[in-house]
Formats: structure tokens, C-alpha cells, sequence
């Protein structure tokens, strides 16, 4: 991984207008001039945005509606037997049959082999022949980085994100480890998948179960969008989602228990009233099974390889405590620019973003909770957010600073991209009703940890 260079973290937090106001604005600025400023900048947006925002949803899910019947599955390299020159097993076909995308790999000549191209067929498995010699005993350092090479270009050139080795003969070993340690791919042999009565769940079972979780409160449009990218876009292959709903409507708790219904990985939690974001979340915590949890606010669209390229995260570093992705909209340095407006243009900008910054991240002190993903053990030693802060605001700062308190680090992935309407819930307040819980909640912040 490469930590990308540039501006200190404070500078680049002050650069964008609404964290220099929150930054800066206690300092300088009476509360009532600071409050006027804060609503000029767009913490606070009228009815009129609200609207806009339902015309621009409904597009989106009108778009995403072809892809909810083939949702993305994860990719299993296999590494075949000597030349390869027998039939796929039932395995692989089972899998292809699945909707998992599935790539051969031979031994061949240097000479005959590709760089990282499809073979000339139209239909799955993809075929690699890897340049290490015909049916070698062992890899070489030449032969491994070679191989190596060779599959880290396909991995680029399809998209793979997410992906299973399966080798066959130890020959193969070395290069699954390989590609382990450098893609957070997983590995298994092939007699394993082979001696397992689900192929497809085996694979499954190599990755920790990921815990999704989503607070919603009304808006049903924007909680439906959220939940079916979930289930179109994520390609990792073992997780649930859990909604915990703070007294939505009746249309609400319709689209929550139509989505239920249709798709098993999700439970639905409905609260008669609203408890506020932070105790919703430590609600949705305490339900989970998962070894890793991911928040995920209901006013987001994910975008392919999002959740695979957090967790790989995770598991490369035992002392990253929390780990978010890029976005369109979020008060900090982790907001990029961005260039769309529908949502196909949203899936083509965020492929070119998140494969142009493979890799990459930077560290920051804080990170919005719109979407992060936290080992279930340091959630229970840091000991969730603190729901003294309400409906919310500023309980995410709060646990970032608790985190660093208890020594973990933070990072932003930028190979990793998440569409954030942002506010949605807190456009329904009125501009008072937002100010004076901003303002409460900055004044409790400022009490507990000493400074705005």
C-alpha cells in the first residue's frame, strides 16, 4: 500500500469551507454569527434541496433496477494441475453458474503465454497461461514474479477485486501466498473445494462475516437505493445487514420489510421512536455477528469493490482502528471531486477513481461515520459511540478521538469509493431545529474533551 503525499492533514481539513467553520469558526466568531455561517455554507438545506433530491433518487434506483437480478459475485482464480489440459471440475462450473467470475490458470512457455489477456472465447472461465514452464515441480524467483506479474495485470484488466486462489499442486503455493499478501485475495487448494458438498459457501466461509449496518429514519427512496447498491454492488463474499429504523413512517417499514423479505443477509430492527443516531448504532453493534462491522448511512450508493478493499484494510494492519472510503460529500479532507450526475456516469467515474489510486491511502485524525468499517474488538474496547450526543452530530468526532486516545491509527482508502447525499435525515429538521442541536452537541463536545 502506498500512502499518498501532499498537504498535512490539518491543512487539508481547513481547505474545505464547512470543517474550516467548524474548526475555526469557536475561535473566532460569536455563536449566533458562527450559526448564521454554518447555514450560508450548507450544513442546513431547504425544502427545495429535499425535493431535488427525491427527483434524483428516483433516477438512480430506475437505473439500478436492471442490475439487482445479477448482482457482482467474487472472482476464484484457479491454478490448475500441470499443463491444464483436462476438463474445469464440477466445482468452477457450479461456481460460473453462480455468477462468480472464474479465471484458469496454466503453466505454459514463456512463449506462449499471455500478458494478462482474455483467451479468445466468449464465454467463462477466463484463461491465463502463466510463464513458468510446462507442469514445473516448483516456482523459480523468476517464475513466481513472472506469474506474479502476469496475474496482477489481469487482476487490473477485469476489475478483481475480490477473489479466491485455488491451486492444485504445491507448486502453485508459493504464488497464492504471493497474491494473498499483495491483493488480500484468499487461498485454498483445490482438493478442499473439492471435498465440500457448497463450493460456494467453502469459498465464503475463507473471509470474515461483515456486519452491515444502516439507521434509517423516513425516507424510504433514499433507504431503498442504499440497500439494493448493497446488494447489487458488493462483491465480498460474507456478510448480513442490519437496519435498525428510528420511527420511520409506514412507507418506510413497507420498503424495509419488502427488502427483508426478498433478501436473507438482511434483518430489519424497528424502533418505535427516534433513539438517535449513536444509540441506533450501538444497537445495530450489539445485533451483529460479524467479526468486522461496517456503518453505512442509509443516504449513500456504494460502488463496486468497496467493502472488499476495507476489510483487506483491516486485516493488513492490526493497528488501523478505522477505516473509511472517498467520497463526493463529507465535511473533511476525505471528499474528492467528483464528475458525474447519473448514475451510470457515478459506476464509470468511481471505477476509473478507485483502480487510478489502487492501493492508496492517508491518514487523518477523524473520520465521518457515513461509511466506516471498525474490527468488532476495538469496537467493544473503545466501547461505541456516545449516545449523550442525540439525534446526532458530532459523536463521530468524538469516537475518532477515543480510537487515537486508545492508540489506533485512522485511514482513508482511496481505492475505495461510497456516493454520499449526505444530511438526508437532517434536511427534515427545520433550519432552528438543525442549529440548535448543532449547536448543543458542539457545546457538549467542547465540555468533555476541553477544546471546540
Amino acid at each position: 500500500m502506498k500512502q499518498v503525499g501532499g498537504f498535512p492533514w490539518w491543512l487539508r481539513r481547513l481547505a474545505h469551507p464547512l470543517e474550516a467553520a467548524r474548526v475555526l469558526g469557536p475561535r473566532v466568531l460569536p455563536p449566533r454569527l458562527r450559526l448564521g455561517l454554518l447555514g450560508w455554507l450548507g450544513r442546513w438545506r431547504p425544502e427545495r434541496d429535499h425535493q431535488a433530491l427525491a427527483a434524483v433518487v428516483g433516477e438512480w434506483q430506475a437505473a439500478i433496477e436492471d442490475a439487482l437480478p445479477r448482482p457482482l459475485r467474487p472472482a476464484v482464480l484457479w491454478l490448475e494441475p500441470g499443463d491444464g489440459a483436462g476438463p474445469a471440475p464440477q466445482w468452477l462450473a457450479a461456481l460460473v453458474a453462480a455468477g462468480w467470475r472464474a479465471v484458469r490458470g496454466r503453466a505454459a512457455e514463456a512463449e506462449d503465454a499471455d500478458t494478462a489477456e482474455r483467451a479468445s472465447q466468449d464465454s467463462p472461465p477466463l484463461e491465463i497461461r502463466l510463464p513458468v514452464g510446462a507442469a514445473p515441480r516448483a516456482l523459480d524467483a523468476d517464475q513466481l514474479e513472472r506469474a506474479f506479474q502476469t496475474v496482477s495485470a489481469l487482476r487490473r484488466a477485469e476489475r478483481l477485486r475480490e477473489a479466491v486462489v485455488v491451486w492444485a499442486g504445491e507448486a502453485w503455493q508459493p504464488l497464492a501466498a504471493r497474491l494473498a499478501r499483495a491483493h488480500g485475495w484468499r487461498t485454498t487448494s483445490s482438493g478442499a473445494v473439492a471435498a465440500a458438498a457448497d463450493p460456494q459457501a467453502a469459498l465464503a466461509a475463507l473471509a470474515p462475516l461483515v456486519s452491515i449496518l444502516v439507521v434509517s429514519h423516513h425516507n424510504p427512496a433514499v433507504t431503498r437505493l442504499c440497500l439494493d447498491s448493497v446488494h447489487a454492488w458488493t462483491e465480498y463474499p460474507r456478510y448480513e445487514v442490519i437496519v435498525v429504523d428510528n420511527g420511520s413512517d409506514a412507507d418506510t417499514l413497507r420498503v424495509l420489510a419488502e427488502a427483508q423479505q426478498q433478501r436473507r443477509e438482511l434483518r430489519v430492527i424497528a424502533n418505535p421512536d427516534n433513539r438517535g443516531f449513536a444509540a441506533a448504532c450501538n444497537q445495530a453493534a450489539a445485533e451483529a455477528r460479524g467479526e468486522v462491522l461496517c456503518f453505512l448511512n442509509n443516504d449513500t450508493v456504494v460502488a463496486p469493490g468497496w467493502l472488499s478493499v476495507l476489510v483487506a484494510a483491516l486485516e493488513g494492519d492490526p493497528g488501523l482502528g478505522l477505516v473509511g472510503p472517498v467520497s463526493n460529500a463529507v465535511a473533511n479532507e476525505a471528499r474528492v471531486r467528483t464528475g458525474y450526475g447519473s448514475l451510470d456516469e457515478m459506476l464509470t467515474w468511481a471505477e476509473a477513481e478507485v483502480w487510478g489510486h489502487d492501493g492508496r491511502w492517508f491518514g487523518l485524525p477523524m473520520l465521518a461515520l457515513f461509511c466506516t468499517a471498525i474490527r468488532r474488538q476495538v469496537w467493544q474496547e473503545v466501547g461505541g459511540l456516545d449516545q449523550a450526543f442525540g439525534l446526532g452530530m458530532f459523536e463521530d468526532d468524538d469516537f475518532s478521538r477515543r480510537l487515537r486516545r486508545a492508540g489506533y491509527r485512522l485511514a482513508c482508502r482511496r481505492d475505495s469509493f461510497v456516493h454520499h447525499w449526505q444530511q438526508a435525515s437532517f434536511q427534515l429538521l427545520d433550519r432552528d431545529q438543525y442549529l440548535a442541536l448543532y449547536e448543543r452537541n458542539r457545546r457538549y463536545f467542547r465540555e468533555k474533551w476541553g477544546r471546540p
